[in-house]
């Protein structure tokens, strides 16, 4: 991810079944839909300081996960 490579992390992260590193690299996207997913993961795991910051990103304090 340092690398700029935040994709690949994330596959890789989520094939190890490691959901919040996989989260974690998904907020590195611009993609809504990425987002989407990155902040169901932190709303199940609980991780509300990053719920508010993927909520920030998708410019809603009020958003919601889109389910997949």
């Amino acid at each position: 991810m340092a690398a700029g490579r935040w994709r690949e992390a994330a596959k890789t992260w989520q094939q190890a079944g490691c959901d919040y590193w996989y989260a974690v690299a998904l907020i590195e996207s611009d993609d809504p839909d990425d987002l989407a997913e990155a902040l169901g993961i932190f709303e199940t795991l609980g991780a509300r300081p990053l719920v508010a910051r993927v909520r920030e990103r998708l410019g809603s304090p009020n958003a919601s996960a889109v389910s997949p």
